[in-house]
């Protein structure tokens, strides 16, 4: 998972650098990568801009890209709380969940 902004876009970039230059230089088999945008508000530019360079990084970097998780306040507070998550994001976690286990 990585957050809907700048920072974690960068070190996204550079962790896929390191994997892609540890497997070269020692020979390892190629690691298989997935990447969740998590904290999305589609209000603010910014996360919008970064969901649109993660998923155009998919196809040209070689991970596995499941999508984006909105931000909900609600749901924050639910998971502080031990409580689980319910409303719109249910469907979003379960379809993640189908994808992951058939990764």
């Amino acid at each position: 998972p990585i957050s809907a902004d700048y920072l974690s876009l960068k070190t996204l970039r550079r962790m896929l650098r390191v994997v892609r230059n540890a497997e070269a230089r020692y020979n390892m088999p190629e690691h298989r990568i997935g990447v969740i945008i998590t904290r999305f508000d589609p209000r603010q530019n910014q996360c919008r801009e970064v969901a649109t360079i993660v998923e155009d990084l998919a196809g040209t970097s070689g991970f596995d890209y499941f999508g984006i998780f909105p931000e909900r306040a609600a749901h924050r507070h639910a998971a502080a709380a031990g409580r689980p998550v319910t409303g719109d994001l249910k469907p979003i976690y379960k379809e993640l969940a189908r994808r992951v286990i058939e990764w």
